[in-house]
Order: C-alpha cells, then sequence, then structure tokens
C-alpha cells in the first residue's frame, strides 16, 4: 500500500512539474527565435516584424515522378519551368520554387510527410499532383487508417500539436534523423533523366552495336520532341537487328501517341516474346503504354488484363530471380488495381482531404494538379469542389492539343515540352485565382 501511495503521489507531482517546464520551454523557443533573429539577421528581423513586408513567396511542388521531372532533366521539370514563368512576369517579389516531387511517391507517403515539409519550407501556395502510383506502392498506405478509424485522431491531433514551437522541434528532429539514416528518403533529382535509363537497358542487351546507338538517338529524338525522326531511327535499328527488344518497346510508345493501337500492341508482343531478362523498368514501360491507351478510352478492361497476363507468364517463363520477382508484383498489383478501382479511389480521397486540412492548418494554400491524363480525373474535380480547393486541370489541356503524341517520352512520362505545358496552365490557374503576389 505504500509503494502504491508514493507512486500516486509522484504521478501528482511530476504531471504538473512536466506541464509547467513544457511551457516554460514552449516561451524559450518563442521568444529565443526571435532573440536569434534580431541579433544575427537585423534587416531580415525587421522585415518580419513589419506587417506586409516580407516579399518571400514560395510554391512548394509536391508529388511524384511527374512532379521530380521524369522523362527529361530538372531544369525543364513543371516546377522549374513554371519559376521561370513567375521570375518573368512577376518582379518586387523573392520567388522561391520547391520541388519536393520524388520519383514512386504515393498519396499516402505524400500525406505522411507533408507536415515535416510545411515545417520546412513553410510554403504560401502547396501544388499536388499523386495517385498514379497508388496502384503499386502500398507502403505506409492509408488503407489501414480508412479501416481503422483511430486514424482519423491520430492525425487531428498531430495536426493541432504542429502549432506548438516544441512539438515542431521534437518532429524536426525525427524526421532529420531518420532521413539522415535512411538516405533512400532524401534521393538527388539534380542528375536525373530518364535517357539514363533506356540507355543502360539498351547497352545491356546482346543486340548489333549499330542497332544499340540508333536506338540511344531515338530515345534522345523522342525526349526532344522529335518523335518523326525517333520512329525513322528505330526502324533503322530493328533492320539492322531485329531483335533489338528496346527499339520494339520505343516503338510501340511511337505508334501509341499516334493512336496507331495495333502496331502498338504487335510491337509489345515482338519485344515480349524476345526478353531472356525481365526487370522492373521493362514491365513498367509496359505498363505506361497499356496505361496510356486506356487513359485514351481505346481499349477495354478485358483486353488489358489479357495482355498483362500475357507479360506475367513470360515473366514467370523466362526469370526467376528476385528482380523477376518484384516485376511479377509489380504486374500483380496492376492487374488487381484494374479489377478493383474503388480500395485506391478511397485511399486517394482520404489522402487528399487530410492533406488539404493539414496544408490549411499551417496557413496554406493547397492547389490540385492532374495528371496529362486521365487517372483519376473524377477524384480530383470531387475534392476540389468539395473543398473549393483551386484544380489545375492538366488533362482537359492535353486532350485539346491535337499534337500531345508529341508531349510524351517512351515511359509515358512528359517531355520538356509536356512539363512546359502543364507550367504555363498551372501559372494560368493560379493567375485566374488571384493567388500570386500583385495580383491578389
Amino acid at each position: 500500500m505504500k509503494m502504491k501511495k508514493v507512486l500516486r503521489n509522484l504521478i501528482f507531482i511530476s504531471l504538473p512539474s512536466i506541464f509547467i517546464f513544457l511551457l516554460i520551454f514552449e516561451l524559450f523557443l518563442r521568444v529565443g527565435g526571435w532573440v536569434y533573429l534580431w541579433q544575427r539577421h537585423p534587416e531580415t528581423y525587421k522585415k518580419a516584424m513589419s506587417y506586409g513586408q516580407q516579399n518571400k513567396f514560395t510554391i512548394l511542388c509536391l508529388g511524384d515522378s511527374f512532379t521530380e521531372g521524369a522523362g527529361t532533366d530538372r531544369n525543364n521539370s513543371y516546377p522549374k519551368q513554371l519559376e521561370k514563368i513567375l521570375l518573368k512576369n512577376i518582379t518586387g517579389v523573392n520567388i522561391n520554387i520547391i520541388n519536393g516531387g520524388r520519383g514512386g511517391n504515393s498519396s499516402s507517403l505524400l500525406l505522411k510527410y507533408l507536415p515535416v515539409d510545411l515545417l520546412r519550407y513553410n510554403p504560401d501556395i502547396v501544388l499536388i499532383m499523386i495517385g498514379c502510383n497508388n496502384v503499386w506502392n502500398f507502403q505506409d498506405s492509408s488503407y489501414f487508417i480508412i479501416n481503422k478509424k483511430g486514424g482519423y485522431l491520430i492525425q487531428n491531433l498531430d495536426s493541432l500539436l504542429t502549432n506548438l514551437r516544441t512539438y515542431k522541434m521534437l518532429k524536426l528532429a525525427y524526421f532529420n534523423t531518420k532521413a539522415f539514416l535512411n538516405t533512400g528518403l532524401k534521393k538527388s533529382h539534380e542528375d536525373y533523366n530518364e535517357f539514363y535509363e533506356f540507355a543502360e537497358a539498351v547497352d545491356s542487351m546482346n543486340a548489333d552495336k549499330r542497332s544499340k546507338a540508333l536506338t540511344k538517338s531515338a530515345v534522345a529524338s523522342s525526349q526532344d520532341g522529335n518523335f518523326d525522326l525517333a520512329l525513322n531511327q528505330l526502324q533503322d535499328a530493328l533492320a539492322i537487328d531485329g531483335n533489338n527488344y528496346i527499339a520494339h518497346i520505343c516503338m510501340g510508345n511511337l505508334w501509341t501517341g499516334k493512336k496507331e493501337f495495333e502496331l502498338a500492341r504487335a510491337s509489345r508482343l515482338q519485344a515480349i516474346h524476345m526478353i531472356h531478362r525481365w526487370n522492373q523498368f521493362l514491365v513498367t514501360s509496359m505498363i505506361a503504354q497499356i496505361d496510356r491507351e486506356t487513359e485514351m478510352d481505346m481499349v477495354n478492361k478485358k483486353e488489358v488484363l489479357d495482355e498483362l497476363a500475357v507479360i506475367k507468364k513470360a515473366v514467370e517463363v523466362s526469370h526467376k530471380t528476385n528482380t523477376g520477382d518484384n516485376a511479377i508484383a509489380l504486374i500483380e498489383a496492376k492487374i488487381n488495381s484494374i479489377k478493383d478501382r474503388s480500395v485506391i479511389q478511397k485511399i486517394i480521397e482520404y489522402d487528399l482531404s487530410r492533406a488539404i486540412k493539414i496544408a490549411r492548418n499551417s496557413g496554406a494554400q493547397v492547389v490540385l494538379e492532374t495528371y496529362p491524363f486521365r487517372s483519376f480525373i473524377n477524384i480530383f474535380r470531387e475534392i476540389s469542389e468539395r473543398f473549393s480547393v483551386p484544380l489545375v486541370d492538366n488533362y482537359a489541356v492535353f486532350k485539346k492539343e491535337q499534337l500531345s503524341q508529341y508531349l510524351f517520352v517512351p515511359d509515358g512520362h512528359c517531355n520538356a515540352k509536356g512539363y512546359g505545358i502543364i507550367a504555363e496552365n498551372t501559372y494560368k490557374t493560379l493567375i485566374k485565382y488571384n493567388l500570386l503576389p500583385g495580383n491578389r
């Protein structure tokens, strides 16, 4: 009994003490921040203390490889091209564009890291284009939160606590430590170029050197938007060596862009029977073409599932390594997502809804971006209307664009011209809703 009484008294004494300590520490962080700013950066302090005189405007672009800039180099990603447009048209303001695109990112991962992204960058606007990787990337998926309602309470509490300096400091320390220990979270974008992945795939083939060289040139030409030249180069490459399966895959993508779907399917089927060593890159390239045809409403569900079954069988027969197993898992995830898209849609809807609320609590304006194709277009439009969030409808613009087949690279990502159209469309939408400094 004595021990229980001692413990009870200790708890009653400790809890108020801890609360008082945290309160004092919170005040210390707030006052200390202003003192540090006043002593070390007096000019910045004056601007921060002068209402209406802050001249920094930050736009945080979040998403996956379509935001990161896959298909071209970082200088031609849509965030970078948007930055160039803003610097050209807006003066007297320090424009700061953050490219937060992460290849393979899902809406759930975006939501997971959104609070720390908001803390690090303190953006005025958050642009979000996300969702297409949800069909295969279930890492930290909100599926489990949706099925266990307690997740709502946890995220609401997290959103409220983010207003405290102490909580922010602890959270930043946690994420920075985790990123340091796992460098995969801090993937560099600077030297990323989709061409190198194709170049490596070409080099690994047992094919004629001249045919390989022409295939590399064709990929580079397609990235530059020279699709007719790329088509001629691929035809020459196949004339030299008909077993050049990368050339067949690239040819399929070009035929898809030209809406010659039977020719595209024939090219893919030829490649399928030639590949002896499958990997995720080859499977993803195939799936990207099939996705684009699906988005154009040119194939039905049965045709898509039949072709995916053929690819899966080819992978199973020809390749039993871990890489092949990963490729099979990717195909199976795609097949499952086609059979039942409702689960994926619910996850995206939940993640976007939460992301909007969290960003608004931090004082940021959210703007949603659709993909340049039809994936999840209805969800984005519905969420935009429900939360009164501006929507950059890239799909509508690409659908009207008569030369849309010249705006993609062989794996289905945009090229520099395609990202330029997204950047221009984003700028027009921001102007339309009076979200930019100088036109509010």
